[in-house]
């Protein structure tokens, strides 16, 4: 298992404080037998890879989300959970798995998707815009 840290950002929100309390914040490539909430389970290495690189591009967006829109944008994955409790909202819309649309890495849905289909994960274009204006590059 390899493990790499993410502090996060010091802001002076007290959710960032109790988000720093509570997780530690690290980014785990995690390959063999892994205990989860229902048993043990074996992680192949490609699928850990599938995992992995999903887990950091999100994690990764929670700093340009908390750059733009703030703590409580960033921490409620886009208005899909409760900001402190990290629970479901009864109006998150869940993944749309009858076409082959892009899925928004960030919020959270009430279907967890097959591996397959991480590869229509991607930054939403409001976030890719708003990470080219927090760079405050002057195009020409």
């Amino acid at each position: 298992m390899l493990q790499f840290g993410n502090p996060g950002s010091a802001t002076w929100n007290p959710i960032s404080w109790i988000g720093n309390a509570v997780s530690r914040e690290a980014i785990c490539y995690n390959v063999g037998y892994i205990k989860y909430s229902k048993g043990w389970g074996y992680n192949h290495h490609s699928n850990e890879d599938i995992d992995f690189k999903f887990t950091a591009a999100h994690e990764i967006g929670h700093e340009i989300l908390k750059s733009y829109g703030g703590t409580v944008y960033s921490y409620g994955h886009k208005g899909s959970v409760h900001v402190v409790t990290q629970s479901m909202k009864k109006n998150a819309i869940d993944l749309d798995l009858r076409s082959n649309t892009e899925i928004d890495i960030m919020p959270y849905y009430p279907t967890s998707p097959n591996l397959s289909l991480f590869n229509r994960y991607v930054a939403s274009e409001k976030d890719v815009l708003s990470l080219i204006w927090l760079t405050k590059l002057k195009i020409s």
